[in-house]
Protein backbone atom coordinates (compact mmCIF):
# COMPACT_ATOMS: atom_id res chain seq x y z
CA UNK A 1 0.00 0.00 0.00
CA UNK A 2 2.94 2.36 0.75
CA UNK A 3 4.36 1.75 -2.92
CA UNK A 4 1.27 2.43 -4.52
CA UNK A 5 0.68 5.85 -2.52
CA UNK A 6 4.09 6.93 -3.15
CA UNK A 7 3.84 6.42 -7.15
CA UNK A 8 0.68 8.16 -6.79
CA UNK A 9 2.72 11.30 -4.88
CA UNK A 10 5.49 10.95 -7.73
CA UNK A 11 2.69 11.20 -10.52
CA UNK A 12 1.08 14.51 -8.85
CA UNK A 13 4.01 16.20 -8.22
CA UNK A 14 6.08 15.49 -11.70
CA UNK A 15 3.64 17.44 -13.88
CA UNK A 16 2.61 16.82 -17.25
CA UNK A 17 5.69 16.61 -19.91
CA UNK A 18 4.86 14.94 -22.51
CA UNK A 19 6.90 14.62 -26.17
CA UNK A 20 5.99 14.53 -29.58
CA UNK A 21 7.21 14.25 -33.03
CA UNK A 22 6.81 17.03 -35.68
CA UNK A 23 5.76 16.00 -39.00
CA UNK A 24 8.10 14.76 -41.97
CA UNK A 25 10.47 17.65 -42.68
CA UNK A 26 13.59 17.56 -45.36
CA UNK A 27 16.78 19.52 -45.64
CA UNK A 28 19.93 19.78 -47.18
CA UNK A 29 22.97 18.43 -45.54
CA UNK A 30 26.51 18.26 -46.72
CA UNK A 31 28.71 15.15 -46.31
CA UNK A 32 31.63 16.21 -44.28
CA UNK A 33 33.92 13.03 -43.69
CA UNK A 34 33.16 9.61 -43.82
CA UNK A 35 34.60 7.27 -40.95
CA UNK A 36 35.18 3.82 -40.91
CA UNK A 37 35.98 1.84 -37.38
CA UNK A 38 36.70 -2.26 -38.35
CA UNK A 39 35.61 -5.11 -35.97
CA UNK A 40 37.91 -6.13 -33.66
CA UNK A 41 38.09 -9.16 -31.35
CA UNK A 42 39.96 -9.15 -28.09
CA UNK A 43 40.77 -11.86 -26.00
CA UNK A 44 40.44 -10.73 -22.07
CA UNK A 45 41.58 -12.01 -19.22
CA UNK A 46 42.23 -11.46 -15.48
CA UNK A 47 41.47 -10.66 -12.10
CA UNK A 48 38.06 -8.85 -11.07
CA UNK A 49 36.63 -7.46 -7.92
CA UNK A 50 32.85 -8.74 -7.11
CA UNK A 51 30.83 -9.42 -3.94
CA UNK A 52 29.52 -12.66 -2.61
CA UNK A 53 26.05 -13.11 -1.61
CA UNK A 54 27.08 -13.08 2.08
CA UNK A 55 28.06 -9.35 1.28
CA UNK A 56 32.15 -10.40 1.43
CA UNK A 57 34.58 -8.99 -1.09
CA UNK A 58 35.87 -11.85 -3.71
CA UNK A 59 37.68 -11.64 -6.62
CA UNK A 60 37.20 -13.82 -9.60
CA UNK A 61 38.98 -14.75 -12.39
CA UNK A 62 37.65 -14.26 -15.53
CA UNK A 63 38.28 -14.61 -19.14
CA UNK A 64 36.51 -14.20 -22.89
CA UNK A 65 36.33 -12.71 -25.85
CA UNK A 66 35.22 -9.37 -26.58
CA UNK A 67 33.60 -8.82 -30.62
CA UNK A 68 33.47 -4.58 -31.33
CA UNK A 69 31.10 -5.05 -34.48
CA UNK A 70 32.41 -3.14 -37.68
CA UNK A 71 31.16 0.19 -37.97
CA UNK A 72 30.60 2.84 -41.22
CA UNK A 73 29.54 6.29 -40.45
CA UNK A 74 29.05 9.41 -42.48
CA UNK A 75 29.50 13.06 -40.34
CA UNK A 76 27.16 15.72 -41.82
CA UNK A 77 26.57 18.70 -41.01
CA UNK A 78 22.98 19.93 -41.95
CA UNK A 79 22.29 23.81 -43.52
CA UNK A 80 19.70 24.80 -41.50
CA UNK A 81 20.40 23.89 -38.50
CA UNK A 82 24.29 24.34 -38.86
CA UNK A 83 24.17 20.76 -36.52
CA UNK A 84 27.43 18.63 -37.05
CA UNK A 85 26.50 14.67 -36.93
CA UNK A 86 27.14 11.01 -37.65
CA UNK A 87 24.81 8.60 -38.97
CA UNK A 88 25.71 5.06 -38.85
CA UNK A 89 25.20 3.76 -42.23
CA UNK A 90 26.95 1.33 -44.67
CA UNK A 91 24.73 1.94 -47.84
CA UNK A 92 25.30 5.80 -47.54
CA UNK A 93 29.22 5.55 -46.66
CA UNK A 94 29.40 3.20 -49.70
CA UNK A 95 27.37 5.86 -52.22
CA UNK A 96 28.87 9.18 -50.97
CA UNK A 97 31.98 11.22 -50.69
CA UNK A 98 33.30 14.35 -48.56
CA UNK A 99 31.47 17.70 -50.31
CA UNK A 100 27.97 15.83 -51.85
CA UNK A 101 24.90 17.32 -50.43
CA UNK A 102 22.12 14.90 -49.28
CA UNK A 103 18.63 15.82 -48.73
CA UNK A 104 17.70 14.43 -45.17
CA UNK A 105 14.39 13.35 -44.03
CA UNK A 106 13.57 14.05 -39.80
CA UNK A 107 11.05 14.58 -37.69
CA UNK A 108 11.66 16.90 -34.24
CA UNK A 109 11.24 15.75 -31.03
CA UNK A 110 9.05 18.29 -29.43
CA UNK A 111 9.06 18.66 -25.67
CA UNK A 112 5.03 20.12 -24.05
CA UNK A 113 3.84 21.07 -20.78
CA UNK A 114 0.16 19.53 -20.56
CA UNK A 115 -0.13 21.51 -17.24
CA UNK A 116 1.44 24.87 -17.75
CA UNK A 117 0.06 26.22 -21.27
CA UNK A 118 2.14 29.47 -21.01
CA UNK A 119 5.27 27.25 -21.41
CA UNK A 120 6.57 27.53 -24.98
CA UNK A 121 7.05 24.21 -26.28
CA UNK A 122 10.83 23.19 -27.44
CA UNK A 123 12.47 21.34 -29.47
CA UNK A 124 14.79 18.57 -27.76
CA UNK A 125 16.36 16.53 -30.42
CA UNK A 126 15.90 15.41 -34.32
CA UNK A 127 15.55 12.46 -35.47
CA UNK A 128 16.56 11.01 -39.17
CA UNK A 129 13.51 9.15 -41.11
CA UNK A 130 16.04 8.83 -44.41
CA UNK A 131 17.82 10.68 -46.86
CA UNK A 132 17.69 10.89 -50.54
CA UNK A 133 21.26 11.14 -52.61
Amino acid sequence: MKKVLLFLVCVCLSGCIVTKESELKQEEAEVIQLSYIPRVTSNISGVAPGISSSGNMTMSFVSGTSVSPEVFAVVLRCSEHQKTFALKSKEMYERVKPGDKITLKYVDIIQYDNKDSSVQPKVIDYVTKGFIY
